[in-house]
């Protein structure tokens, strides 16, 4: 029955049915495929304005695309012109697209929406060819500038598109729902209809329905899933070749057109994506590589240019201005060749017309070749100095791998030439002072040091010669022992310092580098240059050796023409020198060693000396040589600690081992003397010294030291205790004797003074006026018998009363002064039996102290020596502070400064000085009295004030050095001290006499 129609089969079942049956369900039926046909009318409808509304987002973003490539890819004429007719053509189709659409849509609100949609899309249109018509028509069209206008302008129609497709399809999906759900209830209408028709019938015509139904149902089903699961692939099934097959192959055709359309679609949509992610990917790319590029270029080290095909410059970054000292408006849209001939005038300019030349040519071969150039250029800077780059040119490709010019790259590798320069000279700096010291490591004599030296140090550097000397003690002669020399001839003989100029010499003297490149311009005619001419130098380099602040010797590299030194020939000739003579005082220091080494050995074995050190905690002993002597064991005898200890005597171990222990723990040095028992049984005292050393942490790690044999001095002190006992008669002897010469000195003293006294008086006595008294006396008796006429006319009788009355008075003051002369005279004489009493009383008990008054004391000293004063005219000047009185031994101090102004009366007198004065000064400091006679004589040259007060110094003729010396014993036997202070010789001398004030009032 499948060869049937589906009228036939109704027909072929219902035939027994009554005529209202058969007319029911022809009317049914045909009302159902009424139904069935306005369906698929519509679900058509749907879908052909879903496709259209798909068609032409798809074409609007094909013109968006086109727009794109315009931009992108619309450089060449004939690729912009290409572009532009696609764009136009997408543009027509999309107006076409949307007018047919307008015409379909049925709803209000999408219709409005393609009709928005199209004119923003004519405006966009408008906008777009307006945009390129502006660049058209300046002759230049810069497309960033023309999607700059026109950028964000496709949003609007973009939204609209996209929401007309998504609501197209929206009600699709809904329609399809919708129909889905009427197209049931028709069919459970139609069945219902059809049994309550053919209820009769219901057995024969089940089979029908089941079938008619089941192929409806199916498609219903595959239509609900389609719809839900957006799957075009699926199809219907066809159960049979009715009108409900041909419906089912018509939906499933419809379906794969879908499927086809869908998936072209997608892939567009895909594409379309792709080609937007690219783009804006590309985008991104080259915001970030031209971010990137002009940061690189800006702030790279090094100088980068670009020329178009004419070979001017298009680009230069700052570091090329930079290089170039010149701004970059002043090298854009030049040649090299103009720009040097522009600055031909300027002599600091880094544009150099060979360069510029040779940048030409370079220029048109790679144009040629496209082959890159690299060279290294050198240029003087505006400051002298040569500068050194590095140039490496390429090409610059056009999009069509087309030359369009030549670009470069110019790093300033003047540093590096200079570090590796420097980098050469230094390896050849130390290879020079290797060779050098392996050169005169055996050598040990100065001169043939100085002389491997001289020679080496010529050869390095290419010198004319190169000379030592040696300067004499007076800084002015100095002798050129040996020079080295290369085709020229020897300097070696004996020179004046000063003829090589006073600028040159004092250069020297003060330790500094003497460098002279050229003697002509460099030195004056007066000021050396004569010298250095005469001996054929022109450029030079002098080392000095100063010592305590003398020139003592030199060392000089000299040429015969003029040479500009460098820095590293200057530093490597003072480094030469420098280890020259270090190694010539190393090698005496070494030699100097040596023998000190053999002294030291003969020292020990001579006193007997040895060493020994314990390393810890391992106690390991190590003995010298001598040490081994005085045990009487072999040389290198490495004993145990117990075993070094038994050798001691029983009484002589226990200190030695509490004193070693205690230097091990707490590192307490020890110093003691201890009896050995040698291994030959000799009893021998030594004397055992030891110190602990510790490391940077502070812990002990060694005890060392030294043994002495002190046998003979043992010996000696016996010796020596009996000789002292011998000494001590014969020494009370001295005791007496110098006890006496302390008698006489100050009796001397005393004497002195009253043989003054005497002197003064007699001298009175000479010259007084009553010897002219004899004469009135005889006068008188001349007149004996006329006194009154002789004494009232005569004019001698009347000069008489007068003349007397003026001799009474004379008499009267000859008398006073030889009563004080005579007081002092008995003074004097008490003085000298104290200082017997004083002296004897040495020998007994101390002597006695008594309050004195300062002032007073001193003013009996000055009285024993004012007479002498006056005579020689010497000012006295006193200065007396107050004082306490103190409780001395009077006659002790009284010596001492009776001393003190006598020395300093006589320093007077035999100065010369037409103004002579004495002072003397008492202050209190403290608790203590000073009293200071000071002089403006003779002086004392300084190397006599540390000898001053010794025994038996003077300067006198008729000195026996006692005085002093004397008076600073009696000073420190009160407690004080006598000290004295003096300029030098002719400026006068201070002698200060300071007791303790305490101290000597404490004293009974």
């Amino acid at each position: 029955m499948n060869g049937f129609g589906i009228r036939a089969k109704v027909a072929a079942l219902t035939g027994f049915c009554l005529v209202f049956a058969l007319i029911a369900t022809l009317v049914l039926l045909s009302w159902m495929q009424v139904n069935v046909n306005r369906d698929r009318e519509v679900l058509a409808s749907y879908m052909r304005r879903t496709e259209l509304a798909r068609v032409q987002q798809v074409n609007f973003r094909k013109q968006l695309q086109e727009w794109k490539n315009i931009l992108l890819r619309g450089h060449r004429p004939e690729d912009f012109e290409s572009n532009r007719r696609l764009f136009l053509e997408q543009e027509r189709l999309v107006q076409e697209n949307g007018k047919a659409l307008t015409g379909m849509l049925t709803q209000p609100a999408l219709r409005a929406r393609e009709v928005e949609f199209l004119k923003a899309h004519e405006e966009l249109g408008r906008r777009y060819r307006n945009a390129l018509g502006v660049f058209e028509q300046s002759g230049r069209l810069d497309f960033q500038s023309a999607d700059r206008l026109v950028r964000g302008m496709d949003r609007v129609p973009t939204d609209l598109i996209d929401g007309l497709v998504a609501s197209t399809a929206n009600d699709f999906e809904q329609y399809k729902t919708s129909h889905a759900a009427v197209l049931l209830d028709e069919q459970r209408y139609a069945l219902g209809v059809a049994l309550s028709v053919f209820l009769g019938l219901m057995l024969a015509s089940h089979l029908l329905a089941r079938r008619i139904t089941r192929s409806i149902h199916h498609l219903t089903q595959t239509v609900a899933r389609i719809s839900a699961e957006k799957d075009y692939s699926l199809r219907a099934q066809r159960s049979s070749r009715d009108e409900l097959g041909q419906l089912t192959d018509g939906f499933n055709e419809m379906l794969a057109q879908i499927q086809q359309r869908n998936a072209a679609l997608q892939q567009s949509h895909d594409d379309l994506a792709e080609r937007v992610a690219e783009r804006d990917h590309a985008e991104e790319a080259l915001l970030v590589s031209q971010a990137l590029y002009h940061s690189l270029v800006v702030q790279l080290p090094v100088g980068i240019f670009r020329k178009d095909a004419a070979g001017r410059y298009v680009f230069v970054n700052p570091r090329f201005c930079e290089l170039k000292h010149m701004p970059a408006d002043q090298i854009l849209g030049w040649t090299a060749p103009e720009i040097c001939v522009r600055e031909s005038q300027n002599a600091t300019s880094m544009w150099r017309s060979e360069l510029a030349v040779q940048g030409t040519m370079h220029h048109e071969q790679i144009m040629r070749s496209g082959q890159p150039v690299a060279l290294e250029e050198t240029y003087t800077g505006p400051d002298g100095q040569p500068q050194h780059w590095q140039v490496v040119k390429s090409a610059v490709f056009g999009p069509d791998q087309a030359i369009i010019g030549s670009q470069g790259v110019v790093l300033d590798i003047t540093e590096r030439m200079r570090t590796e320069r420097a980098l050469r000279e230094s390896e050849e700096h130390f290879r020079f002072l290797n060779d050098l010291a392996k050169a005169t490591r055996a050598l040990a004599d100065p001169e043939q040091i100085m002389a491997v030296t001289a020679r080496m140090l010529g050869e390095h550097l290419g010198a004319s010669r190169c000379a030592y000397a040696d300067v004499e003690k007076d800084g002015e002669q100095f002798a050129i022992l040996h020079d080295y020399t290369d085709g020229c001839m020897s300097t070696v003989g004996n020179y004046q310092l000063s003829l090589f100029g006073a600028r040159p010499v004092a250069k020297l003297q003060s330790g500094q580098t003497l460098v002279i490149r050229n003697v002509e311009t460099e030195l004056l005619p007066g000021d050396g240059a004569e010298m250095f001419n005469a001996i054929g130098i022109q450029a030079i380099i002098t080392c000095p050796l100063v010592k305590d602040g003398i020139l003592r010797a030199m060392m000089a590299v000299h040429q015969t023409t003029p040479r500009d030194w460098t820095p590293g020939e200057v530093a490597i000739v003072q480094e030469v020198v420098e280890r020259c003579w270090a190694t010539i005082e190393r090698r005496a220091a070494e030699e100097n060693l040596r023998q000190s080494e053999a002294l030291l050995h003969i020292a020990g074995r001579t006193a007997r000396l040895g060493g020994w050190t314990v390393d810890l905690p391992e106690v390991r002993i190590t003995w010298s040589d001598e040490m081994c002597a005085i045990h009487d064991v072999a040389p290198g005898t490495v004993p145990e600690f117990e075993q070094a200890l038994s050798s001691y005597a029983p009484q002589s171990r226990e200190p030695l081992r509490k004193a070693y222990e205690a230097c091990v723990r707490e590192g307490t040095p020890f110093d003691l003397e201890a009896e050995l028992i040698t291994a030959k049984g000799r009893h021998v005292w030594v004397r055992a010294i030891g110190e602990a050393e510790r490391n940077a942490a502070g812990t002990i790690t060694r005890v060392q030291g030294a043994l002495q044999d002190i046998t003979a001095r043992r010996q000696a002190a016996l010796e020596l205790e009996q000789a002292h006992a011998q000494l001590l008669a014969a020494s009370l002897k001295a005791d007496m004797a110098e006890f006496a010469t302390g008698i006489l000195h100050d009796i001397g003293n005393v004497l002195n003074s009253a043989n003054v006294a005497s002197f003064c008086v007699a001298d009175s006595l000479r010259k007084s006026k009553a010897g002219n008294l004899s004469k009135v006396v005889a006068l008188l008796r001349e007149h004996e018998n006329d006194f009154g006429d002789f004494f009232t006319n005569n004019p001698k009788g009347r000069q008489v009363p007068v003349y007397l009355a003026q001799l009474a008075g004379q008499l009267a003051e000859e008398q006073a002064g030889a009563l004080r002369e005579l007081a002092q005279l008995q003074k004097n004489l008490e003085h000298i039996k104290e200082v017997v009493a004083r002296q004897q009383g040495l020998a007994k008990t101390p002597g006695a102290t008594e309050a004195v008054n300062v002032p007073e004391l001193v003013e009996d000293a000055l009285r024993m020596n004012l007479s002498g004063a006056a005579q020689h005219d010497i000012e006295v000047i006193r200065d007396f502070k107050a004082v306490p009185p103190v409780r001395v031994e009077k006659h002790k101090v009284l010596q001492i400064l009776v001393n003190l102004v006598r020395n300093a009366k006589q320093s007077c007198e035999v100065s010369g000085r037409h103004e002579k004065k004495l002072g003397i000064h008492t202050t209190r400091d403290n608790d203590h009295i000073r009293i200071a006679v000071s002089d403006n004589g003779v002086g004392i040259p300084p190397e006599n004030l540390a000898r001053i007060f010794s025994h038996g110094f003077t300067t006198k003729k008729d000195g026996h050095g006692f005085g002093l010396h004397s008076c600073a014993l009696a000073a420190a036997e009160m407690g004080g001290t006598l000290t004295t202070h003096s300029d030098g010789i002719g400026q006068g001398a201070t002698f200060t006499l300071e007791l303790p004030i305490n101290a000597a009032q404490d004293q009974p």
